[in-house]
Parts: C-alpha cells; structure tokens; sequence
C-alpha cells in the first residue's frame, strides 16, 4: 500500500504541460489528498498521450479549511473534497499518513527474494522502529540493488502503525475515497520538491527538506547522502491560526529560537554520522511556511532556501507552500 519515493516523477510539478515517458493508459487522471486538523487540501493531475507524448497537467487545486478535530469533521470535510476536486469513479487517489507509529530508514540489507526479504525485514526491523513491528505494515524500495544474491542492496523502507493505516483508510472510504496507494509524509515531503534527474544521474548535494505541519515538523535529508528522516514538536499552529498578541513576545521567540536549533542540531548530526561535506538548499513545504517568524528562523540555518514556485487556482494564485505536498502527492502516478 505504501509507496516509496522511488516511484514517483515530480518533473510535472508546478508546470502547466510537461512530457512524461511512463506508460499509461491514453488519459489517466490522480488525485492527491493533504490533510490536518486545520485544513485539507487537493490537487488533480491529468495525464495524457498527445503525439506520441505523455503530457501532464495541473487540472485544479482545491482546500477546505477547518477545524477537523473529529472523525466526524474530518470525513464530511474530505466528502466535500471530492465533490470539488472531481473524484469521481476509476481515478486515482493518494493519500499520506503522519504520526508517531510511522518510519522511514535507508539501511543497507542482504539481497533475498520479495517474500524472504519482508521476513527478514520484520525480524531486523525490530531493533529500529520504536513501536509494534509486527502490527505494523511494511514496505520497501530497493535504491542501489546488489548485483548477486547474498551481496547488500540500499533499501528505503517505510513502516507503518496498522492502526494508523487502517484509521486512514476507513476516514478515507467513508468520505468516499478509497486511496490506491498511501504515502508518508517523510517521502511525501521528499518528492513534493525532489528535483528531476536523467538515469544514471547523480546529485552532488544533500538537500534538506522541512515539512511544517501544525504541531510537528519533519525534517527530511535527500540527495547526495543517505536518505535519513527525523520529527520533533513544533506548536506552527501557534504563529499562523492566532492572533500574535495572544502570547508573550519572550515566550513566542524562546519557541522559534527552538525550532531552528532542532533544525540545525539534526542538520550536524546528518553531517557528522554520514561524514556529507556539501548541503544544497533548505527546502520549507506546507502551508505553516510563511509565517514571518518562521521565515526568519529558516534563514538563520544558512543554507538558500528554495520554495516551490507559486500556482495558479481559481483565477488566481495560489499561497505558497499550501498544495506543496497534495501536488506532489497528484504526481505520483500519472
């Protein structure tokens, strides 16, 4: 059910006609769908043989603000979505999860046959992942394969919590989308500003991506150096749903001051223990990213920050940052 970063081509983002070499049918169309308790978005991709050409298009972007705190909310919000996106019957959905029972790791891991290889996986995995492996589901992608059997292979693996997983989908079938593939936000993140490359292409530089939801932000390394992906608190919702006088001056710049020293504490100790010697840009998706604290805490780390570029929707253009991950999420598949 999970989908690994792997998969996906983000060369379509943002960009109203792109050409694309996967194989398809004649038109095709997928749906990404972001949510939180605040706000849910989507994003519909079009995908379609012109020419010989498989082009790709951005249909329409589409949000729904909140409060989701309950089940019940969050379902009739995600109904009102798919009417408005246009979900309707043999179109693609992708949805992600986030949550403390989900894990994403690149390990090194002996090359063996698919169903050898998740048991092997689920007995290793023990060590790592701090929750239930075996209620769990897991998957993985294979980023540098061995070239024998008993030689290692680069695997990105993702696990996840099946409560969690299961909680999803059924929020998800009962608004009446029953998702075909379901990401995390880890790669999620990763791919909604994961450059293009051409086969065989090699990136000079890890790039650091930082996905700031309302109360936790998850920092994500992508590049050069191995994929490694971290999450700690950050009360975002703070500085963009409230009135900025609603809390002490000293109070609200202890917790910015915070958040960037977790970004550059993670950030040394990616460089430290994968000995990487080039960072590329910083890289802020979601919607938390404007808040003008925050911005100022992201320019403190150092590095040129690089946000997506701005799209159009409803005449008009789009905030920055909002349909970062619901895009990326669109683009999966097409």
């Amino acid at each position: 059910m999970i989908s690994p970063y792997g998969v996906f081509f983000p060369s379509c983002l943002y960009l109203p006609l792109t050409k694309s070499k996967l194989m398809a049918k004649k038109k095709d169309t997928t749906i990404g769908i972001d949510y939180d308790r605040f706000g849910i978005r989507g994003a519909r991709m079009v995908a379609e043989e012109v020419g010989g050409d498989r082009l790709t298009a951005l249909d329409a972007v589409k949000e729904m603000r909140g409060p989701f705190d309950t089940a019940e909310a969050l379902i009739e919000g995600l109904a009102s979505m798919r009417t408005a996106i246009g979900a309707g019957p043999g179109e693609t959905i992708v949805s992600c999860v986030n949550g403390k029972q989900v894990y994403v790791a690149q390990i090194p891991f002996r090359r063996l046959a698919d169903d050898e290889m998740r048991r092997a996986l689920r007995f290793e995995l023990r060590k790592k992942v701090p929750f239930e492996v075996a209620g769990s589901t897991i998957d993985y992608q294979v980023l540098k394969p061995a070239s024998k059997v008993g030689e290692t292979s680069e695997l990105l693996v993702s696990v996840v919590g099946n409560v969690l997983l299961h909680e999803h989908l059924q929020i998800m079938e009962k608004a009446g989308m029953k998702p075909d593939v379901v990401d995390v936000i880890p790669t999620a993140a990763a791919n909604a500003v994961r450059a293009p490359l051409s086969r065989g292409e090699e990136e000079s530089a890890t790039r650091v991506v930082v996905h700031i939801g309302p109360e936790t932000t998850t920092l994500v390394f992508d590049g050069a150096g191995p994929f490694f992906t971290r999450a700690f608190f950050f009360d975002a919702a703070t500085f963009y749903n409230t009135d900025p006088t609603a809390q002490p001056m000293g109070a609200r710049q202890e917790k910015l001051a915070a958040f960037g020293q977790e970004i550059m504490r993670s950030i040394s100790y990616y460089e430290k223990t994968y000995r990487i010697e080039s960072f590329g840009e910083l890289c802020p998706v979601g919607e938390c990213i404007r808040c003008p604290g925050i911005v100022n805490q992201l320019q403190t780390v150092g590095l040129p920050l690089h946000y997506g570029r701005p799209i159009q929707a409803g005449g008009g253009e789009a905030k920055q940052g909002t349909f970062d991950l619901a895009v990326g999420l669109a683009a999966r598949t097409v």
